[in-house]
């Protein structure tokens, strides 16, 4: 499934995109407690970064890296290979599909949390941009499955 489905689909507008640019004043500076965060509740089950081979501190700079790419909002042919490249690396070293849709759940949580959490946002501000936030993470995940479906295409 390409981004464009999913934007339609989620109705992911320029207001969403501007709300997602919005959100990410906020949350591009507590991406590394989020992650450490994330690797903390990942440890708690026996499946953190180093099961899988991977050292959490160079795990980090790719995720903030990610991030970035993401609330930007330009979901276009460039942020679609390199999500699948990313989706792919996780099929190849055996992660598994329910732990990559729940890490996905946990960070949108974590990235909801900063957003609610932020000082001087009115609420229904906030709303709007967990809104926009949590539609991105809908049209990214559409690419973070694709190695698990077999849909690479």
């Amino acid at each position: 499934m390409e981004s464009s489905t999913g934007i339609a689909f989620l109705d992911f507008t320029d207001k969403d995109r501007q709300h997602l640019l919005e959100a990410y004043v906020y949350i591009r500076s507590s991406i590394p407690s989020v992650m450490n965060e994330f690797y903390r509740c990942l440890d708690l089950i026996g499946s953190g970064p180093q099961k899988f081979g991977v050292e959490p501190e160079i795990l980090a700079v790719l995720q903030a890296e990610h991030w970035g790419h993401l609330f930007a909002g330009k979901f276009d042919r460039d942020y679609e290979n390199a999500a699948r490249r990313i989706a792919i690396r996780h099929y190849e070293i055996g992660l598994p599909h329910d732990l990559y849709t729940l890490s996905y759940m946990k960070l949108l949580t974590l990235f909801h949390e900063v957003i609610w959490k932020a000082p001087g946002i009115e609420r229904a501000h906030a709303r709007l941009m967990t809104e926009a936030v949590t539609k991105a993470i809908a049209i990214d995940m559409i690419h973070a499955v694709s190695p698990y479906s077999g849909d690479l295409v």
